[in-house]
């Protein structure tokens, strides 16, 4: 261990970097001193080869930004107009996990941080190779959960069935018309592509909902998940703002024509109205009548909770994204328009606190980088 990385140990021999000033380094077992700088020591002191790589860490995030090591992790506050900023922000990632403050998050190796390095120089992309890392993990750890429960209810789904065959049904709360079990498996493989918020996962996720409305032109369950797709995905290049009006309002008619006492044909009314066509008080209207309709309707919650949110009436609206997210807590929607009540309340050190929270669970999440 060398314990005492910084820059004025860093010197230049023919162009190429060199640790010196070698008095303190020791073997790696050796813990009974504490030597180092201060702003570069490791929480846990310069006992592990890790604490260099965080001294290292602060060396390299002072020469990127040009700040003081203590300023970590802040950033230049120009940075996005500096023409290699894509790069700075990439390696800004590999600084990051070298500074962990939590060894076990941190590079195990300098081997592991030279992996990352070649990866940037070879014009790849750190955040996606970590973003789809935890989704990975999270699909694993999903796939985990769910066979344990489905092993646990097979038993007395398999009896269900045996004794009164039917077709598979709708997932959407309230709505108990049969539905193909081809186009349930297609609505939620397109509900996986949606949730990765990608440009690739958006075109997918279309892809998969009007194969399952090719294959059933009735399908409330497709239909819903086109209306959820419109607001969740536009804005991408692969479903611009134009097309996802088209689609919402093409699917609401699809959905009214189903059954005009559907929840979600009155609540993609109600969006329209309140988005598209900025008419507030039908916004409400159709709102209301779909909770009416179906009180489990978790995009009725967050749609009506954006029109309380953008009328003002916050505590209400708060209230509504706080349903939402008890009805489902796997969708990203609620949590970021819970943080625009700080923002609209004018709590700009809360709202920048939780957007970033949020841009943290969800990398992809454009509109809460917004």
């Amino acid at each position: 261990m060398h314990r005492d990385v910084k820059p004025s140990n860093v010197i230049f021999v023919n162009g190429r970097p060199k640790l010196a000033n070698i008095e303190l380094v020791t073997d790696t077992g050796d813990t009974r001193s504490i030597v180092g700088t201060e702003g570069y020591l490791a929480p846990e002191g310069p006992s592990s080869p890790q604490a260099d790589l965080f001294a290292l860490g602060k060396v390299l995030y002072e020469a990127l930004t040009g700040l003081d090591r203590r300023q970590l992790p802040q950033l230049p506050a120009d940075l996005r107009a500096w023409p290699d900023a894509r790069l700075v922000f990439e390696l800004n990632e590999v600084i990051l996990k070298a500074c962990e403050s939590d060894p076990r998050r941190r590079y195990t190796s300098t081997t592991a941080l030279s992996k990352d390095l070649a990866l940037l120089k070879r014009g790849q992309s750190v955040k996606s190779k970590r973003a789809i890392g935890r989704r990975l993990a999270l699909a694993m750890w999903l796939l985990i959960v769910t066979a344990a429960i489905g092993f646990v209810g097979i038993a007395g789904y398999s009896f269900r069935f045996l004794k009164n065959p039917v077709a598979s049904e709708s997932s959407v709360p309230g709505h108990k018309r049969p539905e193909n079990p081809e186009v349930i498996r297609l609505c939620k493989l397109g509900q996986f592509h949606h949730s990765k918020l990608t440009e690739e996962g958006i075109a997918k996720a279309l892809e998969c909902f009007s194969k399952a409305v090719e294959i059933d032109p009735n399908s409330v369950e497709a239909y819903t998940r086109i209306a959820d797709l419109c607001v969740g995905g536009q804005g991408f290049n692969s479903f611009p703002l134009k097309l996802a009006q088209t689609k919402m309002r093409w699917a609401r008619d699809k959905l009214a024509a189903i059954d005009s006492g559907l929840a979600i044909a009155h609540a993609a009314e109600g969006y329209i109205q309140l988005v598209f066509d900025w008419n507030p008080a039908a916004a409400e209207q159709e709102l209301k009548r779909a909770l009416k309709l179906d009180p489990e309707l978790v995009v009725a919650h967050i749609w009506y909770a954006r029109y309380l949110l953008y009328t003002g009436k916050f505590a209400e609206a708060e209230e509504e994204f706080k349903k939402a997210e008890q009805l489902d807590p796997t969708r990203y929607g609620p949590t970021v328009y819970l943080n625009f009540l700080f923002l609209f309340r004018r709590d700009y050190n809360r709202a920048i606190q939780q957007f970033q929270v949020a841009t943290n669970l969800l990398p992809n999440n454009d509109f809460a980088f917004w």
